[in-house]
């Protein structure tokens, strides 16, 4: 994480920096800085007098937000480079996973120790999970009923809602062509249903496995 340090940085969502270093505040202006040794996340205009002042006031201990960034994050392997030095020989390889469930998964990492998996095969299960849901009802039970004995209902859930919220506003930085592709198939199908069906979801009294069926099965009827 050291090679964030002093660096201007671009990342798909600036909050992720926050996960990692949870002491360091955002602060837009070197005005705002009294005392910020546990650390900032810098996103205002950016002098050499600005440098100076990050480095005195937070003993180096900054990231600079940044349109032209040194270190871009917005990819698996991008993140792996930077979090997970020890695995970079096979950064590639997670670059199989979408970016919506690789996070997750890294964030898992860091939490649990949780080892991160190698996709083997072309597509991932959470990706063909997304797909299913421009298929028929059985395909949609059958694809979340596999996919619920391998992974927790949490990281299902999370990573679906993000694919969700790129389906609602048409949101397609750092998505394949395929993913593309499925976005916008989806938000045909079933975009003006999105806020309807989550806000049903929140309020349900079911439990989480069975309120997040009744969720797709909303969804794709």
């Amino acid at each position: 994480m050291d090679k964030l340090l002093k660096k201007k940085v671009g990342i798909v969502d600036p909050y992720l920096l926050q996960f990692f270093f949870p002491h360091f505040q955002f602060v837009s202006d070197t005005e705002q800085l009294i005392d910020y040794s546990q650390g900032v996340i810098y996103r205002g205009l950016v002098s050499d007098s600005t440098i100076k002042k990050l480095n005195i006031l937070t003993e180096g201990k900054y990231i600079i937000l940044s349109e032209f960034p040194e270190i871009v994050l917005n990819k698996p392997s991008d993140f792996i480079s930077v979090f997970l030095p020890a695995l970079e020989d096979k950064a590639k390889e997670y670059d199989k996973y979408e970016l919506d469930e690789f996070l997750p998964l890294l964030k898992q990492y860091y939490i649990l120790q949780k080892k991160i998996p190698v996709l083997k095969e072309e597509e991932s299960e959470i990706y063909s999970f997304y797909k299913s849901t421009l298929m028929s009802k059985d395909t949609v039970i059958k694809t979340y009923i596999s996919l619920l004995s391998k992974k927790p209902i949490h990281l299902i859930s999370s990573s679906f809602f993000t694919f969700l919220l790129k389906v609602k506003n048409r949101l397609f930085t750092n998505c394949s062509p395929d993913y593309v592709k499925t976005i916008n198939q989806a938000n045909l199908k079933y975009g003006n249903k999105i806020k309807m069906v989550v806000s049903k979801y929140i309020n349900s009294k079911q439990t989480e496995e069975l309120a997040f069926l009744h969720l797709l099965l909303d969804l794709v009827r």
